[in-house]
């Protein structure tokens, strides 16, 4: 998970990161920080619902 305005870890670095992984998945919401995933909670939960409902399927 990553934000798009993340400047301690630029977003074309995890991108890369998530590539080399295997069965890995980006997740990057729109104007998050470094700690996106506590300033935008809502969105990163939403987001992680959506991703494991279309895994089941």
């Amino acid at each position: 998970m990553q934000g798009s305005a993340d400047r301690d870890v630029p977003p074309a670095e995890n991108t890369f990161a998530a590539a080399t992984v295997p069965g890995a998945e980006l997740l990057t919401l729109d104007a998050g920080t470094h700690l996106a995933l506590y300033t935008h909670r809502d969105a990163a939960a939403a987001q992680a619902r959506l991703r494991r409902g279309a895994r089941r399927r």
